[in-house]
């Protein structure tokens, strides 16, 4: 046991006495915030600068309304819009287009809207642009252009505009989960949720390639430069692969406590985003138990995973053939972040609720459907204990080839010979 915790002591201060350590944590969330949340954020973001177009009536009659209805002003009191406004008849709005299309092409123009005469009826505008653009401004005109026609849609009946604003505002729909015996927890706006649900997975998804790929060149390396015959010399081969997995895996939870300080001061930080606030809000929302669901996938799936790279490990000859292991692990990882909004709208399905009892899908599948629903505790527990089975069955097929394939060199052996291995006491 006490050489064992030498390797385990060895490998964990190798990690974390590395300058690669501290970049990487400090790197790794604000990698995870870029591919995730940066994208929505940008997409989502308030309008900063004026919506500059050209607005073409060609005879709805509701020009002076449309005038009065594009006037909001941007936080620094600036207009919203800047609207270069033009009448047309349906004879000339052709022409009419063609020149102002041939501005957008020399982008002098940003777009222009063309508001049908039948408007009320049909419901109808068109947007003209060389791209599509920001979509917050798009939602802003459209929005704009769909209130003045539903209000002139109701005046028919003669109500003051006054009324009909307050008749036709929207309304909040707040969404509530429910679970076992009546429990219920705050669901949290749909981007918020999808996004906090896939931001655990990712957790799991990074740290099980970084360090399980850290397992397998270490492997590797020692093979090839023959320190594994001096290792093994001294201490068995089981204890050599177990002492590796527990070092990187002591190493891999120090950088989540890291990170989790990490998140608490960014949440210290930006407390006041509303974005911000909607993830924590949500992460909140989840019940104590879900957190210690993540706790102990996590745990297990780096296992099983640590396991399987460490028998990579030792049956690859070179780092070419490391890429070709490294690809299909990757793959099977990155098929439940593939699937994620599917799995948000359909937790219970019963194929993917069977699929989540595969035991190299079960850790990120479990997390993702307990983040979206009330996974039931029995499925929880049925989880874990096919992640535990599958841990000592790997880990004892693992151990065989390991004790073998550390000390072969020079080409990769066949599938028989391994399964030799196997069957070797």
């Amino acid at each position: 046991m006490r050489k064992m915790y030498a390797v385990i002591s060895r490998e964990y201060k190798e990690i974390v006495k590395k300058k690669s350590f501290l970049v990487g944590t400090l790197l790794t969330p604000l990698f995870l915030f870029a591919v995730i949340f940066l994208p929505t954020l940008l997409i989502d973001r308030e309008t900063k600068d004026p919506i500059e177009f050209t607005f073409v009536d060609t005879g709805s009659g509701l020009l002076l309304e449309f005038r009065e209805a594009f006037v909001d002003t941007l936080p620094d009191g600036r207009p919203m819009f800047i609207i270069d406004y033009m009448r047309s008849s349906p004879s000339k709005i052709d022409e009419l287009k063609s020149e102002l299309s041939r501005q957008v092409d020399k982008g002098t123009l940003n777009f222009y809207v063309v508001v049908p005469e039948n408007i009320i009826q049909n419901g109808y505008a068109e947007r003209y642009a060389k791209s599509r653009g920001g979509f917050a401004d798009i939602e802003t005109v459209r929005s704009t252009i769909s209130k003045v026609v539903v209000r002139e849609r109701l005046s028919e009946f003669d109500v003051p505009a006054e009324e009909i604003m307050a008749a036709t505002r929207d309304i909040h729909l707040d969404y509530k989960q429910v679970g076992p015996e009546g429990e219920e927890r705050g669901g949290g706006e749909f981007l918020t949720q999808y996004l906090s649900g896939l931001a655990f997975v990712m957790i799991i998804f990074t740290s099980i390639m970084g360090y399980g790929q850290h397992l397998m060149r270490a492997v590797l390396e020692e093979k090839n430069t023959r320190i594994m015959e001096v290792l093994v010399s001294s201490l068995t081969p089981f204890q050599l692969m177990m002492g590796k997995i527990l070092g990187l895996g002591a190493a891999g939870i120090t950088q989540m406590v890291l990170w989790g300080i990490l998140g608490w001061a960014v949440f210290l930080l930006a407390g006041s985003s509303a974005f911000v606030t909607g993830l924590i809000e949500n992460a909140e929302a989840l019940s104590i138990s879900f957190f210690l669901s993540f706790a102990a996938f996590f745990v297990l799936g780096y296992f099983l995973y640590a396991t399987l790279f460490a028998l990579m490990g030792s049956i690859v000859s070179s780092e070419k053939e490391v890429q070709q292991f490294v690809a299909p692990i990757t793959i099977v990882l990155i098929i439940p972040i593939i699937m994620a909004l599917y799995i948000m709208q359909n937790p219970d399905a019963p194929w993917i609720v069977a699929i989540s009892y595969i035991p190299f899908l079960t850790p990120t599948l479990m997390i993702l459907r307990s983040s979206f629903t009330f996974v039931p505790a029995s499925e929880i527990i049925i989880g874990i204990v096919i992640m535990v089975i599958s841990i000592l069955i790997l880990g004892v097929i693992t151990a065989r080839i390991f004790r073998i394939g550390i000390l072969m060199y020079g080409k990769r052996p066949t599938l028989p010979e391994i399964v030799k291995w196997v069957k070797y006491r």
